[in-house]
Parts: C-alpha cells; structure tokens; sequence
C-alpha cells in the first residue's frame, strides 16, 4: 500500500556530483550516434516506453537515432532505462524511493542510468532527463505544444541526482484517471445522460492530454469514483422498496429526483445504509485489488437529510458559503460533524477486510468546514475542495487556509481537490498561478499529499495553469513566475515580451476583480453584465493587440503557438460578442427560461442579432472540438446544462 501520511512524502533531491572525470560522457557527437539505450528482459511497459520517448526526443534534437539493446556493448556509451537494466545497486537504490520517485545517475564510465520506482517512475526520469538536458518542454498536448530546441552534440558532465514527489498523488481530471473511459468515475445514468447531448471528450485529444498529463509529471494512485452515493445505493434498486435510505427532505424521501448525478442523498444514520455502502466498498476492492481507494461521497448539489437521528449529529451551526460550484451560495446548515460519522463507520467495516485499502470523502458545500466533535479515522481520506481561483480576495484566501488547518488536525490522510475548471465557467481564461502556487505551498505545510483536480482541454485559454501546476506538485518551493517565465520564453521567442503582456492581463483581470463574477449559471442580467465587466471590450482589445505583435515576431513553429493561443481569444470574443448583444434584450424585459417572452414593442431585429452570435460562438465550438483551444466538453455542459446559452 502506498503511504499517504504526512511524514512519509518530502520531497527529496540530491545534487552530489559524482567523482571527476577528464572528459565528458558523450551520448551524441555533432549528430552521430555515440550511445545506444538498454532495456532490461524484464523490463515493465513503463519502462519500454520511456526508452522509446527517450530515442524519439534525443533524434527529434539531434538528429542522431541511439538503438535500444537488450544488453550493452562495448566500446559506446549505455544509457540504462528502469530498474531492471541497472546495476544492481541502482536497482536497490531506486526500490527505496517512494513511489514514482527517479534517479538519473551519469558515471565517467561512460554509463547513464534513468530509472524510477513505481508504475510511471522510469518515465519521469526520462522525461526530466530530456527537460534537463536538451531543453524540451511540452506546453501543451501536440506537435505545436512541443519544444525542441535542435543540437547537433549531447554531452554531459558526471552528476547525480534523485527526486521523490512531494504529492504522492497530482492527478489532473480525467486525463489521469482509471482506465480509458472517463465514465468509469460517474453513475452510467449521467454519463449516458451527456452523450444524448454530445458532451463527451474527442477520443484522440482525450489520448494527447493523457501524455501530455504524463509528460509533464502528473500521475500517482487516484480515488475511485467522485459523488458516489448513487453509485453505491441505487436509486433504480433500492427506492421503491426502501425509500427510508434516502434523505428526508419537507417531510419526504427523496429518492426519484435522481439524474445520475444529483439528487436522492442518504440517510447517512440508517444502519442499513452503512451496511450497504460498506459492502459496496468491501465487493469493490476484492474486484479490483490494485485499487488503492473509493470515494464515498454524497451526490453533488444539495437535498441533505432532515430526520431527527441525522440531525442529532450536526453541531446546529451554520455557514456563509463563497459561490459553491453546483447550486450557488448562501447560508446552509454544516453537516460535517454527521458525515464524517458516516464514513468513519463505513472506513471501520472495510479495513477490517482490506486493512491496507482507504476509504476518501470530499470536504465539500455543507460538509466543508472541518468537524467539531469527530475526529477521522486513520483508514479514511480527506480531499478538501480548494477553490484558489478565489484567493485574489485576501477574505476568502484567509477562510480557506483556516479551514484547512481545521483539517489538518481532525484527519491523518488529506488531499486537495481544486477546481481548475468547472461547468458554471464554460472555459474562460482564469488565470491564477499566483495564489494557486501559495495555496500549493500552504497545503504541503499542513500535510495534504494528495492532490487531484477537475481539468480541461482547454489549453489555449488556460493551460498555462496545467503547465505550473504540474511543475509545483514536484516542488512546491518553485517560484511560479520563473515557471511562467519559462513557459512563454521556450514556447514563444521573440514574441515572449507581447505574450507575457497577454498573459499577465488575463491574470491582473483576476486579481483587480478579486474573485468576483464568472459564475456563469443562467442568462440573468447580474450574471452577464458580471462577465462583461470581468471582460470589458478595451480589455479584449488590449489582449488582441499583444498578440498582433506577438504574430510580427515570430515565424515557424512559434507563430504556429501564437496563433494557438489567439483561438483562445477568438473564443473570448465569440463569448462577450453573444453576451453584449443579449444584454440590451433582457433589460427591455425578454424573457429566455423556462420559455422566450417578449417584452411590448420587442426589438426583432436586436433579438436576431444576438441570436446570430450565439450561433456564430456554437460553430466556433463545434468547429474546435477535439483541437484543445476549449475544453469541448465543459463548455457544452454550460450550454445544455445551465441557462447561460
């Protein structure tokens, strides 16, 4: 079982060079090949993989085509790829790191050893190898997201150096999930319910940002499943025979309204619902051993039980809650206390069985703010919900850092879920390295180990958060701004001045907005005039002429990347273009949900303008499907999901 306790995960990295030696070890020479790589017999498909990216990138710089060897052979440099073709040494070395910790080791003898522990450990010291050596970078998934910087030599001093995670689990939304199918983590009612509407990932964009997500260090042990109560007690199953497992809400049960997703919560105190859910998680690992742990947490949204027996649990406290990602703000009463109790019982039924398997809940919406009176159990794993986009307000900044320091001292086991991207945002740029960076610090502070996200494809208008966010969860001392730096000065050249004005305007919106606005859940006056004034057209303009200079410096690949980045724009713009002409109509009193209303004396002509532009935003959308300048599928569950479109 991997150690997700607070102790157990600093991260660690050794710079001590190895003895001096009077030349270097030369693994290419002015585009020849003076090396080859070896894979050991049993090598694991990890690591096969890794010495073919290794090949591939070291060809793409240099030209030259090092052969991977089952064995070495004189006279050239052996660049040994996993364990399993190490000196034995090596190998026991690499055994004692924590998992998907690596070790690249150059000796004068002219050997090169890139081996890592775990399922993904190889490949990450390859692929820190070739960031470190040869400059490569991957900003974004595909062949225009790829830095290469040409070199006809490869040489290299003696050197060594280790690195274990400091996260043992940074996972990037579905693109690090189970298995190929993003499904597997929701109800089949939802998923099924989506694809009716054509929210789905393209096949091959979901494939690149998988390696991409792997290139760039994201990986570890995920949890099982997300809002898991209708997965584990079946609505369909159980409701119509035991309506009394589900929540008491105004004096019913509430087992009907359930749409894969939301809806029909439990009566956490039922003994029979901890028995059920128990047996859902003991049946659920004996299947699956590999699995390192389930969620059980409650369905998304609200619709908590109300019975006595609950009740008697809760503090009787309440909360102002910030914008919750589903059903909004305000008041609510916290349930932590009656939840954590819950899953305290059912951690206690499973370990007994699996004693080296977890059990994870969300700190979430009501059940957010840590326990009063309960403290966790030492199987069970926290995952608070982050929300750093939200820091630029030094309020809620404070709150949240609060909050996870409750934690802290309530639960042994921590991790963080942050929302990078979310269905009432339909992918517009929200930049926020800066607090995310210190949030990322605070939390490693605290002892959360874990770290998981919800992610899109949307590289073009926020994927430079994926890129720091991946460099972070590695070392979270890192300074943010050189990662930027770097990023936008690798992938962009001459033009990195105009683009680093580009991009510090998207982040200085957040920060002078301090968090307000984009929540884009409906169609209302409030709602649009907010996006407006998060975007205003001098601000849009301002952009649009940072990457007009941009595109007269460069050429090549790097204007390929400029204009990448512009489709990002062109997707702002199409956005703000709708919104702006729609928002005359609703102050002249038209109505658009549940049905169209036209105001008296109703303006067609400005009603077939705006319509015109929202069709004009949908063929852009649908247009970019599967190019990762928008994550398609979020900004679809925006349109069909919500009232905004």
């Amino acid at each position: 079982m991997l150690d997700w306790s607070r102790g157990m995960l600093i991260a660690l990295v050794v710079g001590a060079a190895l003895p001096a030696a009077d030349r270097d070890v030369v693994l290419v020479d002015n585009g020849c090949a003076n090396a080859f790589i070896v894979v050991g017999a049993k090598a694991t498909q990890d690591e096969r993989e890794a010495a073919q990216e290794l090949a591939t990138y070291v060809q793409k710089a240099t030209g030259a085509k090092l052969a991977i060897a089952p064995s070495a052979r004189p006279g050239m440099t052996a660049i040994l790829v996993g364990p399993a073709a190490a000196p034995p040494d090596v190998s026991n070395r690499v055994r004692q790191l924590r998992a998907e910790g690596y070790l690249i080791r150059i000796s004068p003898d002219s050997t090169v050893v890139l081996a890592g522990n775990g399922p993904n450990g190889t490949s990450y010291a390859v692929y820190a190898f070739l960031e470190k050596y040869l400059g490569i970078r991957w900003l974004w998934p595909g062949e225009t997201g790829e830095v290469v910087p040409a070199t006809r030599s490869l040489r290299l001093q003696a050197a060594s150096i280790e690195k274990e995670p400091p996260f043992v689990s940074r996972r990037l939304g579905s693109f690090t999930d189970f298995g190929p199918d993003t499904e597997e983590k929701q109800p089949g009612e939802w998923a099924d319910y989506q694809k009716t509407l054509g929210i789905e990932y393209d096949a091959a964009a979901l494939a690149a940002t998988k390696q991409w997500a792997k290139r760039n260090g994201f990986g570890g042990p995920g949890i099982k499943g997300g809002h898991a109560f209708g997965a584990m007690v079946p609505p369909k199953i159980y409701g119509p025979t035991h309506p009394e497992y589900y929540a008491l809400v105004n004096g019913k049960r509430l087992w009907q309204n359930y749409d894969g997703k939301h809806g029909a919560q439990l009566c956490t105190t039922h003994p029979d619902v901890v028995r059920l859910v128990a047996e859902y998680c003991i049946r659920t690992f004996n299947e699956h051993p590999d699995w390192e742990m389930i969620s059980i947490s409650p369905n998304d949204g609200g619709g908590f039980c109300e019975c006595d027996r609950c009740r008697k649990l809760d503090t009787g406290a309440t909360s102002v809650q910030g914008p919750d990602p589903e059903v909004g703000g305000g008041k609510i009463r916290i349930i932590t206390d009656r939840m954590m109790t819950f899953a305290n019982r059912v951690t206690a039924e499973v370990v007994r069985q699996h004693p080296n398997k977890r059990l994870s809940i969300l700190a979430y919406s009501a059940y957010r703010t840590p326990p009063a009176r309960v403290k966790i159990h030492p199987g069970l794993n926290i995952q608070f919900h982050l929300r750093a986009n939200t820091h630029w307000n030094p309020a809620a900044e404070k709150k949240e850092y609060e909050e996870m320091l409750g934690w802290s001292r309530a639960a042994s086991n921590l991790g963080i879920t942050e929302f990078l991207i979310q269905g009432a945002l339909a992918d517009m740029p929200r930049l926020f390295p800066d607090p995310m960076a210190r949030s990322i610090r605070r939390a490693h502070e605290l002892g959360f180990r874990a770290y998981g996200t919800q992610a899109g494809e949307g590289f073009a208008t926020n994927g430079i958060n994926y890129y720091v966010l991946g460099k972070l969860l590695w070392d979270p001392s890192l300074d943010w701004m050189e990662i930027q730096r770097d990023y936008i000065e690798k992938g962009f050249g001459n033009a990195a001045p105009a683009m680093t004005r580009y991009f510090e305007g998207f982040e200085n919106r957040w920060r002078e907005a301090r968090s307000k606005g984009l929540m884009l859940d409906d169609s209302k006056l409030k709602t649009l005039e907010g996006l407006v004034a998060v975007y205003p057209a001098a601000f849009r303009a301002e952009r649009r002429r940072d990457i007009e200079a941009a595109l007269k410096m460069v050429a090549g690949k790097e204007r390929q990347r400029v204009q990448f980045v512009e489709r990002g724009l062109a997707y702002v713009d199409a956005t703000l273009n709708a919104v702006e002409k729609t928002i005359p109509l609703v102050k002249a009193g038209w109505q658009f949900f549940p049905e169209v209303v036209p105001p008296a004396n109703a303006d067609r002509e400005a009603l077939t303008a705006a319509i015109e532009a929202w069709e004009e935003r949908e063929r852009f959308i649908t247009a970019n499907k599967g190019t990762l300048v928008i994550s398609y599928r979020w900004v679809q569950y925006n349109d069909h999901l919500r009232t905004f479109n």
